[in-house]
């Protein structure tokens, strides 16, 4: 991938002088811009907003982010299902329990967290197909709205609270997390991919989230509860 003067030369040699357009946004796109017949600046940085002023070139402006962007990016929708952290609590009929619900929150605060920080890690995965496609080009990334510097930097931030949350609980509940990231990652990076293997997973990360709320809670949880959840997830998956 060519940046600045290398792209510069290929496009001159392959065009001529002043032989293309160009679309940019960024300091590695200045000096193909001044070679360029006509120069578009995309959702500039402060170095091709600046040549874009003192050029007067076409500009297209980033979208504005909105709230409903960064809960777009949270997949905040997809919490709910962190809700089945709560069935050990709920099925050992401790839901009066305030410490086991403060548990319950703690775990939930973690899950969300650490799933918002896979989901926009999977955006960045998808990105280029995100971008051709007919809805999925209106995500925050793939549209522009948000930058990825900003994923990279939410991913982090998330990552962390979702970690400190988790050390309130026991470390068996570390431990399912962590397992839950690593699937979720794998799931991102191949196994949706995979013929039946996707729905394997899918099931898996079902049953894992109640794994977690005992593991958070510290109640046992029984086979056939665990049976149950892993022929019901699969159905769903």
């Amino acid at each position: 991938n060519m940046t600045s003067g290398r792209k510069c030369s290929a496009l001159v040699a392959a065009y001529g002088d002043a032989g293309f357009d160009y679309a940019g946004n960024s300091r590695h796109d200045l000096k193909v811009f001044d070679a360029a017949r006509n120069a578009l600046v995309v959702a500039p940085d402060r170095s091709a907003r600046r040549w874009q002023a003192a050029h007067q070139a076409e500009a297209m402006p980033a979208p504005k982010p909105t709230l409903r962007t960064y809960i777009k990016m949270l997949r905040m929708h997809q919490w709910l299902k962190n809700a089945l952290i709560a069935v050990p609590m709920v099925l050992s009929h401790e839901y009066f329990n305030p410490n086991m619900i403060w548990e319950c929150l703690l775990a939930f605060v973690s899950f969300s967290a650490v799933a918002s920080a896979i989901y926009i890690l999977n955006d960045f995965f998808d990105l280029a197909l995100d971008r051709k496609h007919p809805t999925k080009r209106n995500r925050p990334f793939a549209s522009g709205a948000l930058s990825i510097p900003f994923g990279m930097g939410a991913i982090a931030a998330l990552l962390a609270i979702g970690i400190a949350a988790g050390l309130f609980l026991p470390i068996e509940f570390l431990g399912v997390l962590a397992g839950y990231l690593v699937v979720t990652t794998g799931y991102s990076l191949s196994f949706k991919r995979m013929l039946l293997v996707d729905v394997l997973t899918l099931a898996g990360l079902y049953t894992i989230r109640v794994l977690a709320g005992a593991a958070a809670t510290g109640v046992d949880v029984s086979f056939w509860l665990l049976a149950f959840s892993i022929f019901f997830f699969l159905s769903l998956a």
